[in-house]
């Protein structure tokens, strides 16, 4: 099996580098006219590179292009990047590179994939959810990256960059944005230089809009701050102060959606059959970081510390079912709604110190030190309890509902430690070797009350791992770049039985980087082999239940085992004319488990009798997978007397089907439905388009919009019995004002 996966992999190799000599021939050729691609800096590798010289899978999203198209959050940012999927659960998300998925809600534990704020990490709540305003640009690096970013991102990292205040000029602008579901979102900003050192940025954000379920759900009432203090009073020494506040409420996700196998079995997909007025909370953020940067003889010293405190309160409801093994979910005769409030407070703060090299050194070297301590705590009060009753004759058993309440809490608690070092040393002009490292220690604990037992918990996990990264570079053209590299990532997962293992990954990356055409067309393909030990199932797998003296003990199953992932991500650019324009990218995913083994135990301690181990055969494939994806994007300009400019412009998506848990539990399917395909997205195309015009003066622009044009409801995780699904069409406009 290796052997033809090694094989695939060289043939992938072979085919972009090929492309890429063809291609160098043909600009040979061509002449040059005046229309160019634009050259994209990234701070992707902690310094300023054009994005075509950094040696990584890379992709960029410009700041204007969230703004035309009214994108608010991470899921919708991320539509257009064929590598990634995003699976949204209320205010929280996870970004999912490569099929690099979390075995937890997003909250709950730490994410392959690393999302950074400004250059700081954050696993707070409403982050990726939030904060989309004023943004400068996002980055979205896949593979591992951990001897360069601040906690472990095995999966990659996502980077969320604002702008920063400048004493160049005042600047202000400002967006109003009117759609469909009374959607109205208002963004605004300011720049004032306070003198030739400082100057102040604020900016803020809006949004609201009414929830597209059935029953109100899956609404937006959001809002956001954002103030930075910049101060530079010399070429060597600059920072940037920030205060960033969030409230995100409304009624939320809920629950989800009536569960289905296809979207065209139902009326509806979109249905909630919970009473919407059980719904309500609020989380909001104050968040406080720095970034200082200080140019010294030896190196450039950057030190960012970042402190934030959130709040959070959810009430919601649950069903409960006649079936007594099941209790809350989707299967059975719904007979009632439980209430359940959650108070989750949750406390961050991280340090990060580095050097990097001067700019006139003969190498590049990035050299630092990582401190993130996370406290979260988290108190469910049930304002109803339920019980199976029996009614002694032969009518039906039910459920009866409780005045009594009651409570369990917990605290999750951890911290990361870490030394980190990345280098490049140019062997020749042409050529550069990398080497990197990193070694963390980390630190989980958890403690709370068992809600069914009263009995108290305690868990403490420890974990110490080096990662490494080595590589290469060589310039075949001034334009064309070849790269190669092998790392290794690591992910700690807290949790009993067999979830204890650290995940690892162990990657093997080469790809080409090349602009031809006299810097039209740009071909950028990346090929990947990723050995994935230790991928943990922590959701969706079915309970043993044992009666011992008439009581029914739940043995909870979890699981782990060893994955491979490889594949192929192309992406390229085209500027056809000086008013055409022509994007295309595709992704080819192939991740599939060796074998997983499945443990079961009760409050922590297995037992093998009552409750047996299982396996899950080797060649399953892993969720959120899509073996194939691909994005096409076309653009035109008409040109106008005045200056002005209309501009149409098309994206399409496909994307094979993949499930979307690992493992679906049965009993929360509705009987008669078929658990594969109510846990399958199958193969969809959907589509999004714009028309922006923009005035001559570059004053003010107006963009309208539809997003999911063929109203597809895209299913995008599960919750218990009922599914989460994407929003359906979409439609708007938004005036953006320049001052």
């Amino acid at each position: 099996m290796k052997k033809i996966l090694v094989f695939l992999f060289t043939m992938s190799l072979g085919l972009c580098f090929s492309l890429a000599d063809v291609m160098s021939v043909k600009a040979q050729e061509t002449g040059s006219d005046e229309f160019t691609l634009e050259e994209i800096t990234v701070t992707a590798q902690k310094r300023e590179q054009d994005l075509q010289k950094v040696a990584s899978g890379i992709e960029v999203i410009q700041g204007y292009q969230l703004t035309e198209m009214g994108s608010l959050d991470l899921d919708d940012a991320l539509r257009n990047i064929s590598s990634a999927l995003v699976s949204p659960a209320g205010e929280e998300m996870t970004v999912i590179i490569r099929g690099m998925d979390n075995d937890s809600m997003p909250g709950d534990s730490y994410s392959q994939v690393a999302v950074t704020v400004d250059g700081s990490f954050s696993n707070s709540w409403g982050v990726g959810t939030t904060g989309l305003y004023d943004m400068q640009r996002i980055e979205v690096l896949a593979g591992p990256q951990g001897t360069l970013y601040s906690r472990n991102s095995a999966g990659g990292v996502v980077n969320m960059i604002s702008n920063s205040p400048t004493t160049e000029e005042v600047q202000a602008s400002g967006s109003v944005e009117l759609g469909n579901y009374a959607r109205v979102n208002m963004t605004g900003m300011l720049n004032v230089p306070l003198s030739d050192a400082w100057a102040v940025r604020a900016a803020f954000i809006s949004s609201v809009n009414d929830g597209y379920a059935s029953n109100g759900l899956n609404d937006t009432d959001d809002r956001s701050l954002r103030l930075k203090l910049g101060f530079t009073p010399s070429d060597n020494l600059s920072a940037v102060f920030t205060y960033e506040y969030n409230k995100i409420g409304g009624k939320s996700q809920g629950n989800g959606f009536e569960a289905f196998e296809d979207e065209s079995d139902v009326d509806d997909p979109w249905t909630n059959l919970s009473d919407g007025d059980l719904f309500h909370g609020w989380t909001q953020t104050s968040r406080y970081y720095m970034n200082l940067d200080l140019k010294t003889p030896i190196g450039t010293v950057t030190f960012l510390p970042s402190f934030s405190d959130t709040g959070r309160k959810l009430t919601q409801a649950g069903w409960v079912t006649d079936d007594p093994a099941f209790g809350m979910g989707g299967r059975g005769n719904r007979l009632y709604e439980a209430g359940e409030t959650f108070n989750s407070p949750q406390d961050e703060q991280s340090y990060e110190l580095r050097m990097a090299s001067p700019d006139d050194f003969f190498m590049k070297f990035i050299v630092g030190l990582y401190y993130y301590e996370r406290e979260w705590r988290d108190k469910i009060t049930h304002k109803d309890i339920w019980y199976f009753t029996d009614n002694g004759d032969d009518s039906d058993d039910f459920y009866l509902p409780s005045t009594e309440d009651t409570t369990s809490w917990g605290s999750k608690g951890g911290n990361s430690k870490a030394v980190f070092g990345s280098f490049t040393f140019p062997v020749t002009n042409a050529f550069r070797v990398n080497a990197g490292g990193r070694y963390t220690k980390e630190k989980e604990t958890s403690s709370g009350v068992d809600r069914m037992t009263g009995e108290p918990t305690y868990n403490e996990m420890e974990s110490g791992h080096p990662d490494h990264k080595l590589g290469a570079e060589y310039d075949i053209g001034e334009d064309t770049m070849l790269w190669v590299d092998y790392s290794t990532g690591y992910k700690l997962v807290r949790g009993g039985g067999s979830r204890g293992a650290d995940q690892k990954t162990t990657a093997y990356q080469a790809g080409s980087k090349s602009r031809f055409l006299d810097n039209k067309l740009q071909f950028n393909a990346t090929a990947f082999y990723y050995d994935y030990s230790n991928f943990s199932v922590g959701q969706g797998i079915d309970p043993v239940y044992v009666v011992i003296d008439g009581e029914t003990i739940t043995y909870n199953g979890s699981g782990i085992g060893d994955a491979v992932i490889y594949g192929l991500d192309v992406s390229t650019d085209y500027v056809i004319t000086s008013a055409d324009r022509l994007n295309f990218s595709l992704s080819y995913l192939s991740a599939e488990v060796d074998q997983v083994l499945v443990t079961y135990t009760y409050q922590g301690i297995e037992n093998t009798e009552l409750a047996p181990p299982k396996t899950i055969p080797s060649g399953k494939k892993l969720n959120n997978s899509p073996e194939m994806s691909v994005v096409a994007g076309y653009q035109h300009r008409f040109d106008l007397v005045g200056g002005g400019k209309i501009t149409p412009n098309i994206s399409v998506r496909y994307t094979s089907e993949y499930f979307l848990e690992f493992e679906v539990n049965e009993r929360n399917i509705p009987a008669g439905m078929d658990p594969d395909k109510v846990n399958t997205e199958p193969a969809t195309i959907m589509a999004d388009a714009s028309l922006n015009y923009s005035h001559g003066s570059g004053k003010w622009s107006l963009n309208g919009y539809v997003k999911n044009i063929t109203n597809h409801a895209q299913k995008n995780g599960m919750m218990r019995g009922d599914m989460r699904l994407g929003p359906p069409r979409t439609y708007g406009a938004v005036l953006s004002v320049n001052f």
